[in-house]
């Protein structure tokens, strides 16, 4: 039997079939058999993640790079705070204020942790685990540096504390750990893991009882990141505790043994977030800042306590959850604090939070005040930005 060649539009048509199979065949054969550069391999279940870049995150090259995320980066609502993220990237970011649904959600959430806060504060918190330094050494990474904080948190110290306590490189540390080494998991087992990349990157200010949190992605967070690009079934909170992640994990666990290195005592009072990049605290932010109507968002900005429906729904975020657990499990060595909130905007597109945990009569800070800073303005490096206090500098 002959097969007789096509001819004229059909040859056309048939050129353009026999292509498109011939293509699908290739890209068949590399999916099966050929090397999966395009995917990490968990080593504790076989399976492969292929690297996928959402199409909603609008990131450069640079910026991946910059953050270390091996996988491509994960769905923003999985994390808190990122003042890596620069001005074109902070506008392309999803301006949705929360509906009223969500909003409720986040405040029943909020109820419940500062429900659990005032437990511990009565002393019938849960048993927290002490990790020691040393614990940094599974799994953990560390650079130290003494770079400052956004300009913008001038006028924050300024306006909370006074001029004068403005802090110095000398005072300021900036640290940042990175999960990318394998470790040891709750179940004892040997993780040579992909690399996760979680990190916390954050400045310790002990003259000013202040940590200001620069750019978080928790290691849970990134492991179930990791699923969801994967089209994974993401495995539960307890599973990935007891697997995926290593012992030291939780911000707050992580923060305090950072304080206490840094030279903080128990008079911790302020936990900044520089920028929100949080796509569920930036709605629930949206949502009370069209509530109030304010034009003004520079710092103080709104300022809510716990007994408010708006301080309760921005406690029970992202933003908000992580300071939440480090006052329950600290409650023993903070002890009885008001829970106080600013949310602020110094600039467009620049949402900013501010927990001040307000010592009580009750507690070990009660009385101490954080030492001056030595007010030293050329070392903020502005850069000829505008300062609302000072002007064009």
């Amino acid at each position: 039997m002959s097969i007789t060649p096509p001819s004229g539009r059909n040859r056309q048509g048939f050129v353009v079939l026999f292509v498109s199979a011939l293509l699908l065949l290739i890209s068949t054969y590399h999916g099966i058999f050929g090397p999966k550069n395009g995917a990490l391999k968990d080593t504790l279940t076989g399976r492969q993640f292929p690297i996928k870049t959402p199409s909603a995150f609008h990131a450069s090259e640079s910026h991946v790079k910059s953050i270390g995320l091996l996988f491509g980066p994960p769905n923003l609502n999985l994390n808190s705070s990122s003042s890596l993220i620069d001005p074109v990237q902070r506008r392309a970011h999803v301006k949705r204020a929360a509906s009223e649904a969500e909003f409720q959600f986040y405040k029943r959430h909020g109820q419940t942790a500062y429900d659990e806060i005032e437990a511990a504060f009565s002393g019938c918190g849960r048993s927290v685990q002490d990790f020691q330094p040393a614990a940094f050494a599974n799994g953990w990474s560390r650079k130290d540096d003494n770079r400052l904080p956004d300009p913008n948190w001038e006028d924050v110290f300024a306006e909370l504390l006074g001029e004068e306590k403005i802090p110095t490189k000398e005072q300021s540390f900036y640290v940042e750990v990175t999960q990318d080494k394998p470790f040891t998991n709750n179940q004892g087992e040997k993780v040579e893991q992909f690399e996760n990349k979680a990190h916390y990157n954050q400045w310790f200010i002990p003259s000013l009882s202040t940590i200001i949190v620069a750019d978080i992605r928790s290691p849970a967070n990134q492991v179930k990141a990791r699923f969801k690009t994967a089209n994974q079934p993401v495995p539960s909170s307890q599973e990935i505790h007891n697997r995926y992640v290593p012992p030291l994990n939780r911000w707050s666990d992580i923060t305090w043994l950072l304080w206490k290195d840094k030279r903080g005592d128990n008079n911790l009072r302020y936990i900044g977030h520089d920028f929100v990049a949080s796509e569920a605290t930036e709605s629930v932010m949206q949502y009370i800042f069209n509530k109030h109507a304010s034009s003004d968002h520079e710092f103080p900005g709104l300022e809510f306590g716990m007994d408010t429906d708006e301080g309760k729904a921005l406690l029970g975020t992202p933003n908000g959850i992580g300071t939440a657990r480090l006052l329950i499990d600290r409650a023993p060595q903070l002890g009885r604090r008001e829970v106080r909130v600013y949310a602020f905007m110094p600039e467009e597109d620049y949402l900013c939070l501010l927990w001040d945990m307000v010592p009580t009569p009750h507690s070990p800070a009660s009385g101490s005040q954080a030492a001056a800073g030595g007010h030293k303005r050329d070392y903020w490096g502005r850069g000829g930005r505008v300062s609302r206090r000072y002007g064009r500098v």
